[in-house]
This record gives C-alpha cells, structure tokens and sequence, in this order.
C-alpha cells in the first residue's frame, strides 16, 4: 500500500509541476519526467518496476548473504582467526570515561566515590598475560574448542565493541565485514605463492603501541607490507 501511494503522491506533484518538498527525487520522479511515452507511464507499469527494485535490490540480495553468512559462521577456523585478530588489532584504544553519579563504586578493597571519573581501557585488559597467557602470539586456537566453557568465557572477555548498555551500534556489521573481508582476501590469494611479510617488525607495524582514538601502532611503521606473487596457471 505504501508503495502505490507513493507513486500516486509523486504522479499528483508531476501533474502540478511541483517537486518534492524535502527535495528528494525519487525513482518515480525520474520516470514520469522522463522522455517516453505516455504509454510507458502507466499506473500499473510504476507498480510493476518498483516491485521489480525493490525485490531485485532487497529480497534477493538478502537472501544471498543470509546463505554466505551462515556458511561463513560454520567455518570454525574463520570464526577463531576473526576473534584472534580482534584481540590483537584492537580496532579503538581510547579510554571510555565511565561515573556512578548515584553509588560509590566498589572494586575489592578500593572505593570509588559517586562522581569520579574513571578511565577503562580493554587495550590494558586484553594484554594482560593474566586474563589471557602470552598475549603477543596470535594464536587462533585459544578460541578452539569454540564452544567449550572456558572458551565461552574467554569469548565474553572480548570487549573491544563494549559492553552492556554501551555497546557498539554497529558490531552486527562489523562481524560481518571482518567475515567477508578475511574469507574473500584469503579466497583470491589461492593458487598463488605464499605471500611474503616485507621488512615487518612485530613491535614497529603490528603491536598497538600508541593510544589514540584508534589503535595506532609506532610512528615510525611503514605499515604492513605484503608481497604477493602471480597467480599460477593450473
């Protein structure tokens, strides 16, 4: 029902002469001015090539990455090289300021008074070798068995997207673009050498040593450079 009067709203303000108020042209808009004829104008013609739209751009591509997501999600070492890789790179490093304005806070022997503002930072949290062992090391398999409850645990300890009432927004699409972007890297280097890290040092272009908003590694990093080599006939 929208749909129809939507076209029928921006048939009527054609018919006047008139463009919409927030200016904002629609694909209706640009087909009634178009240079057509009167025939290719119809009601039912508008109907029909916006269903088309909006099926084509919407419903069919959903369902597509509906069915890459879940066989993405079922790729047990995507998923723990993903959680690996987020607790190494960080994404942000800055403190978030958090204050109790109605209780004292309390954490063991220390009292925190209403009003306080306290820095909490998950950069310190998740290098610290006593939350998780040899924290430098990417090691993948920390996560694995992904579903045991020691794991489930170490899962819960991976804030980098917050927590609780201030969660990240966009951490649905975050996992999502870090899946796509791991399984497409990883899928067009096949059938090519292996690619070759080029003068990189750990502590220089990969370690998070500067806490900005993001978390920046050395000033003096070239950043991560890779050589990749041709792909190889088969």
């Amino acid at each position: 029902m929208k749909l129809k009067q939507n076209i029928a709203d921006a048939a009527d303000r054609h018919g006047r002469g008139e463009k919409p108020s927030d200016g904002a042209v629609t694909i209706s808009d640009s087909m009634l001015d178009a240079y057509v004829p009167v025939s290719e104008k119809s009601f039912l013609r508008f109907i029909s090539e916006a269903q088309a739209l909006a099926g084509a751009g919407t419903v069919t591509t959903a369902n597509t990455l509906d069915t890459t997501f879940y066989h993405l999600k079922t790729l047990p070492y995507l998923i723990v090289v993903v959680h690996e890789d987020l607790r190494l790179g960080k994404g942000v490093s800055h403190r978030f300021a958090r204050v109790s304005l109605d209780v004292p806070s309390q954490r063991d022997d220390i009292t925190i008074p209403c009003g306080v503002l306290v820095g909490i930072s998950f950069v310190d949290f998740l290098d610290n070798p006593d939350v998780v062992p040899d924290p430098d090391t990417f090691d993948p398999e920390r996560w694995i068995p992904f579903d045991a409850p020691h794991v489930h645990q170490r899962r819960k300890s991976l804030v980098v997207f917050g927590g609780e009432t201030r969660v990240s927004l966009g951490i649905n699409l975050a996992w999502a673009e870090l899946y796509l972007a791991v399984a497409v890297v990883m899928r067009r280097l096949g059938g090519r050498p292996r690619p070759r890290l080029h003068e990189v040092v750990f502590e220089r272009d990969v370690k998070v040593t500067v806490a900005g908003l993001n978390a920046l590694t050395s000033r003096e990093s070239k950043g991560l450079r890779v050589i990749i080599g041709p792909k190889t006939e088969a």
